[in-house]
């Protein structure tokens, strides 16, 4: 009586994905990601002669390790292995990867540590040197770049005040000074400030006043009494 074949025996057993279907998240900006998938096969009473990975019931690799490039979204991979007498037994993983940046993006968040603001003028001169700063967050991701504004218009300031802070020389009068910052997936958020810089009085030089006809005629009298002593 011949001998009943035992089919083998497998599992997906490491890589990313050990036994069942598995979640992976995409880490770029490009589409689909690299799984690496690792099993086992055996047979107990024969050898394994062959062993596949198949993807849609295609062959994509073979032996008991890969490294697949899968799409986004679910893919069934099937680890399928075949005694010496012909016997085959598979198993099937779902792998589901997770498009890069699926969840929504929040833009960050910023604000002037003081508010609007009114200044006198303290020196002679036109306009008035006004320091800021700034605090900012980003709840997913990162703050990637910043820019300050006066009146709408770009303006640079000295890198060694770092990002959260300005110093800048203000005219005489109202003055919206806005700060933006942009965060690693493109989401930018700006906030204002008004600045109100009030100019010093003007002093004006004190004038003679104007004498009247009748001052100068007495000046005149007495100067002329004057000169006749």
């Amino acid at each position: 009586m011949a001998q009943v074949n035992s089919s083998p025996f497998v599992f997906v057993t490491g890589g990313d994905v050990t036994g069942g279907s598995r979640t992976i998240a995409d880490t770029n900006s490009a589409p689909g990601e690299s799984v690496s998938l690792t099993a086992t096969a055996t047979d107990r009473d024969g050898t394994i002669a062959s062993t596949q990975w198949l993807i849609n019931g295609a062959q994509v690799a073979t032996g008991t390790s890969a490294t697949l490039t899968l799409p986004d979204g679910a893919t069934v991979v099937t680890f399928r292995a075949t005694d010496n007498r012909g016997a085959t037994t598979y198993t099937n993983v779902t792998i589901t990867v997770t498009p890069f940046n699926s969840a929504p993006n929040s833009a960050p968040a910023v604000a002037f540590v003081w508010g609007d603001r009114t200044i006198f003028d303290t020196n002679g001169t036109a306009g008035e040197l006004v320091y800021f700063e700034v605090i900012r967050s980003d709840s997913d991701g990162t703050i990637e770049s910043s820019q300050w504004l006066i009146n709408g218009v770009k303006v640079g300031k000295p890198e060694r005040f770092g990002p959260l802070f300005g110093l800048f020389v203000l005219a005489d009068g109202v003055t919206t000074v806005t700060y933006s910052a942009t965060d690693n997936r493109g989401a930018t958020t700006s906030t204002t400030t008004t600045i109100t810089v009030i100019a010093p009085p003007v002093v004006e030089a004190e004038q003679s006043p104007i004498p009247t006809v009748q001052q100068v005629k007495r000046l005149r009298s007495l100067q002329q009494r004057l000169i006749t002593i």
